[in-house]
C-alpha cells in the first residue's frame, strides 16, 4: 500500500505528464502554423526543445510514474531504456539552450551577418544536438556492470553535457550584456533594433535560468548518490531523489508558460487553442497550406524550368551536331570535287 505522500507524488507526476504532452504539442502546432514572423531562427531551437521535453512526456515520465507504482518495475530490462531515454532528454534540452545562447549571442554581435543566414546551419546544429545526445548516452550500456568504469562515465557525463554548456551559455550572455550596453550608444535605429533582441534574449534567460533551477538539484543529488561510500549510500535521503525528479521533471512544461507571457505570437496561438477560437485556428491553417501550395508551386515551375532548360538544352545539341554533320558533308563534297578536278586535269 502506498503513504498518503507517495500518492500525492503519483498525482503531481501525472499532472505535469498531461501538461507537458499539452503544452509542448501546442508549441510544435503553433510554431507550424502560425505566422511567418514566428518562424525564426531561435524558435527553430525552442521547437526542438519542446520535441525533447514532448519525448519526456511520451517516453520517460509514463515509466517513472509506472516505477512510483510499483518498484519491481527496476528490475526490468527496459528500466535501462528508460533511464538513457532521460538522459538523452536532458542532454538535448541543455546542448539547445547552449545553442540558443550561441545564436542569440550572433544576432547581437553580427546583426548584419545573423540577418543573412539561411535555415540550412540552424537545421545542422539542431540534427547536432540530437547526434551528440545519442554519443554521450550510448556508453551507458556498456558501463552499468563496471562500477568503477560507470563512475567515471557519469563524471564525464556531469562534465560534458552540465558544466561545458553552462560555461557556454554564461559567457555568450556576458557578451549579449557587453555589446547592448555598447550599441545602446549609437543611433536611435539600433537602439530600436538592440531593444527587439535583447527581449527574446530576456526571454531565452528566463528559460535557461528555470532549466537550472530544475536540473541542477538533480545533477547534484545524482553525483552524490554514485560516489558516495557504503554508509552514505544507505542513509541517503531517497525522498531527496524523489523531489529532484519532480523538479526535472516540471521543466518541461515551463517553456509554454514563458513563451504564453513573453512572445505575442506564441500566445496569440495559445489562446486560440485555449479558447478554441475555429476562425482563427483556420485561418492559420489556410495560411499555412497557401505557404505549403507556394512552395509546391515554386517547387514545380523551378521542376519544369528545369526540364525545358533540359529540352532546350537537347535541342541545341542536336542542331549543333546536324549543323556539324551538314557542314563536314559539305566539306567531304568539295574535297571530292577537288580531287575530281585535279584528276581531270591530269
Amino acid at each position: 500500500s502506498k503513504s498518503l505522500l507517495e500518492i500525492f507524488e503519483i498525482i503531481v507526476l501525472i499532472i505535469i505528464d498531461v501538461c507537458a504532452l499539452t503544452g509542448n504539442s501546442m508549441i510544435i502546432l503553433a510554431f507550424i502554423i502560425g505566422p511567418k514572423s514566428i518562424k525564426t531562427f531561435t524558435n527553430y531551437f525552442v521547437v526542438n526543445l519542446a520535441v525533447a521535453d514532448l519525448m519526456v512526456a511520451v517516453l520517460s515520465l509514463p515509466f517513472w510514474i509506472a516505477y512510483r507504482f510499483d518498484n519491481n518495475i527496476a528490475k526490468s530490462m527496459f528500466f535501462e531504456y528508460f533511464i538513457s531515454i532521460d538522459t538523452l532528454c536532458g542532454i538535448t534540452s541543455i546542448l539547445n539552450l547552449t545553442a540558443i545562447s550561441l545564436e542569440r549571442m550572433f544576432a547581437v554581435k553580427c546583426p548584419t551577418r545573423h540577418f543573412n543566414l539561411t535555415s540550412l546551419p540552424v537545421l545542422i546544429v539542431i540534427a547536432l544536438t540530437w547526434f551528440i545526445g545519442i554519443a554521450l548516452t550510448a556508453p551507458r550500456f556498456l558501463t552499468i556492470n563496471n562500477t568503477k568504469v560507470f563512475k567515471i562515465y557519469t563524471a564525464t557525463l556531469f562534465f560534458c553535457a552540465f558544466i561545458i554548456p553552462l560555461v557556454i551559455i554564461v559567457v555568450s550572455y556576458c557578451v549579449i550584456l557587453y555589446c547592448a550596453i555598447s550599441m545602446m550608444r549609437e543611433s536611435c535605429n539600433q537602439t530600436r533594433k538592440i531593444k527587439r533582441e535583447l527581449r527574446v534574449a530576456k526571454t531565452i534567460s528566463v528559460i535557461v535560468s528555470l532549466f537550472l533551477i530544475c536540473w541542477s538539484p538533480f545533477f547534484i543529488v545524482n553525483m552524490t548518490f554514485i560516489f558516495c561510500t557504503k554508509d552514505c549510500y544507505n542513509s541517503f535521503p531517497v525522498w531527496l531523489v524523489h523531489v529532484t525528479k519532480i523538479m526535472h521533471y516540471s521543466n518541461s512544461i515551463m517553456n509554454f508558460f514563458v513563451y504564453g507571457h513573453r512572445s505575442p505570437d506564441f500566445r496569440r496561438s495559445f489562446r486560440a487553442f485555449i479558447n478554441c477560437d475555429v476562425g482563427l485556428l483556420q485561418e492559420r491553417v489556410r495560411s499555412f497550406s497557401e505557404s505549403v501550395s507556394r512552395v509546391r508551386t515554386t517547387s514545380f515551375r523551378h521542376q519544369r524550368s528545369h526540364e525545358e532548360n533540359t529540352e532546350n538544352n537537347k535541342e541545341n545539341i542536336r542542331k549543333l551536331s546536324e549543323s556539324t554533320r551538314r557542314s563536314s558533308k559539305s566539306e567531304n563534297t568539295r574535297r571530292v570535287s577537288k580531287d575530281n578536278k585535279l584528276l581531270i586535269a591530269k
